[in-house]
């Protein structure tokens, strides 16, 4: 009767000749897309004042919107160039950070 080799003195396959290394991370859901329902997303803001609408643009998605109250939007984000923001799509709310100091508030509603 032949003797079993023990598991330390098995050959090891030479790496790509069909050994299976460790399983690939899951890359990190970006910031700029949803994670999870009623998620706070990094998005950027761009003022239209012509039509008085909001642009938000995270990752690949971007929604065009009007304000409630486009004025107060407007004096926080300090003009029409893009602003770094917080944006949540399920309830409708845009937060300028430091805008409570330059229009009196911070969180913004918008619509479609």
């Amino acid at each position: 009767m032949s003797a079993r080799p023990r598991p330390d003195t098995l050959p090891v396959p030479a790496p790509g000749a069909g050994a299976r290394g460790p399983e690939p991370a899951l890359p990190a859901s970006p910031h700029g897309a949803p994670r999870f329902a009623n998620d706070w997303i990094g998005a950027t803001l761009r003022l239209c004042p012509e039509r008085r609408m909001a642009r938000i643009a995270a990752g690949t998605l971007e929604w065009l919107l009007t304000a409630a109250d486009f004025d107060a939007l407007a004096a926080a984000a300090e003009g029409p160039g893009p602003l770094a923001v917080e944006w949540n799509p399920d309830l409708g709310q845009v937060l300028v950070p430091g805008g409570h100091l330059r229009g009196g508030a911070s969180f913004f509603r918008l619509r479609s």
